[in-house]
């Protein structure tokens, strides 16, 4: 079976998460989609808090790139139109077949399974995870500044962070004065002192709270949360090794700010 045509012809129903209103993952970081909108039905009523978006595929490669950024590591697509069929086709994942840009796969994946699950692994496997976050130079100063945004149901203030390019251009497209920063978990908390951050402020609004924040260091200072964290890590898909020319990252920051010193 050509697969690209079928789809292009028939087009594919996918399912989504409403808890994160996006794409639905498994446990395994599948996504699915079918052929048959009475097989996906089925699905969504054998699956807890999922549903049949009213948006269609027509196009694999777009299915690939949309499921690839949110974290999947492969989709599985109902190829036969029968109401009973559970018979699939794997589709694998693989950064080296996408269009070059930062997808930072691992934090999308895990934001999504810990808000479906509640997991508190996926929480801990942030730790591990890279993020962006708008900054800029104080006047004509040396000095790094972050961007922060209160949240009136709490009066709490969070600092910024976003987990890919797109989520990131949905906030600074009209902000120019800011430019994305690529930090690790370890940076981000350090910035963050006794605030928490708010990933996705247009997208996903996720929020890690100060408490949240202690619950990862915490769990990272026992064996077993590290042995657990360590797996996670290499079992990680992605290109997050690799950094595109639009982010900034803490070691080119600190040579543009030893040029200002000079």
């Amino acid at each position: 079976m050509d697969l690209k045509r079928t789809i292009a012809i028939n087009q594919l129903y996918p399912i989504v998460s409403s808890l994160t209103n996006s794409l639905y993952l498994d446990d395994k970081a599948m996504c699915y989609c079918f052929l048959s909108p009475a097989s996906a039905e089925q699905f969504v009523k054998e699956t807890p808090d999922t549903e049949v978006p009213d948006y269609r595929y027509s196009s694999l490669d777009q299915l690939k790139e949309d499921c690839f950024r949110l974290g999947a590591s492969s989709i599985y697509v109902n190829i036969k139109s029968g109401d009973e069929n559970k018979d699939y086709t794997e589709i694998s994942l693989n950064p080296k077949h996408m269009e070059l840009g930062y997808y930072n796969v691992a934090l999308n994946r895990y934001i999504r399974l810990f808000v479906q699950t509640k997991k508190s692994k996926y929480l801990y496997a942030m730790r591990y995870c890279n993020f962006i976050i708008p900054a800029k130079f104080k006047d004509d100063s040396s000095k790094l500044v972050y961007s922060t945004v209160k949240v009136l149901k709490n009066n709490h203030q969070y600092f910024l962070a976003f987990s890919d390019k797109k989520e990131y251009e949905k906030w600074g497209a009209d902000r120019p004065e800011w430019v994305p920063l690529r930090v690790t978990f370890q940076e981000l908390d350090n910035i963050c002192g006794k605030h928490g951050i708010f990933i996705n402020p247009l997208g996903d609004k996720f929020i890690v709270s100060p408490s949240k924040l202690d619950r990862i260091r915490d769990y990272d200072d026992c064996d077993e949360g590290n042995n657990h964290l360590k797996t996670l890590e290499r079992n990680n898909t992605g290109n997050d090794e690799y950094v595109p020319s639009f982010l900034l990252t803490m070691t080119t920051t600190n040579k543009e700010r030893n040029k200002g010193e000079q």
